[in-house]
């Protein structure tokens, strides 16, 4: 199964991303642990539950542009 973020990026387990939390207005950075066909579960920097996003809302932070 291939997974794309918003941009089209090719995105797995283990990659850091930025996505909007639900009924936050600010952009937060977690890493992807789980992904299923149409959901992706990102644990937030900080946090110790993961949050479950659509493919399409997160994007992918490539290394070297941290």
């Amino acid at each position: 199964m291939t997974v794309k973020d918003f941009l089209g990026n090719k995105i797995k387990v283990g990659d850091e991303v930025v996505f909007m939390q639900i009924n936050y207005r600010d952009l937060r950075r977690g890493e992807i642990t789980k992904i299923s066909p149409q959901t992706l579960l990102v644990l937030q920097e900080g946090c110790r539950n993961p949050c479950r996003q659509f493919h399409k809302q997160v994007v992918k932070i490539e290394k070297g542009n941290n």
